[in-house]
């Protein structure tokens, strides 16, 4: 063994430790046949609510309550209400039930709050908008027509 040890040490090992695979061309992949993905419909309604409105402090499962005990409103138990930033969101759990909400709106207006549609608008974000611009010869307060200028020449 020794003898072995010692040519294989002079001339290197013959084959390899891992054999390697010879790559067998492959037929070209197909095109995927994938639909081009539709836009998202917003089916959120939400409840808006003044900032001091004392439903604000209320949890959803609160208002849910809140909401069942007043006899004009009412909602099902499919419904499901989030706390967002401006009140909160209520996901319906059919198109009827949704409908059902949104003709009863305006009731809403009774305790001071706004139930509405999601809106279809999209919101941008223009970086480093300044509140003054300083020119050689003056100074420039930023107002929104020249916001309104910037978003058109971005976008």
């Amino acid at each position: 063994i020794a003898q072995y040890m010692a040519t294989v040490a002079r001339n290197g090992l013959q084959q390899k430790a891992v054999p390697t695979k010879k790559a067998v061309p492959r037929p070209a992949a197909k095109a995927s046949k994938k639909e081009a993905p539709k836009a998202k419909v917003d089916k959120r309604l939400f409840l808006r609510l003044e900032k001091e409105h004392p439903w604000r402090q209320l949890s959803p499962a609160g208002l849910w309550q809140q909401l069942q005990s007043e006899p004009d409103c009412f909602l099902s138990d499919a419904c499901s209400i989030h706390r967002v930033r401006t009140g909160f969101a209520i996901l319906t759990g059919n198109e009827k039930k949704r409908e059902e909400l949104l003709d009863a709106a305006p009731k809403f207006s009774d305790f001071g709050a706004k139930l509405e549609e999601a809106s279809n608008l999209v919101a941008f974000r223009i970086a480093n908008v300044p509140a003054t611009i300083k020119t050689p010869d003056c100074t420039h307060t930023v107002n929104a027509d020249w916001v309104s200028l910037e978003i058109y020449r971005k976008t």
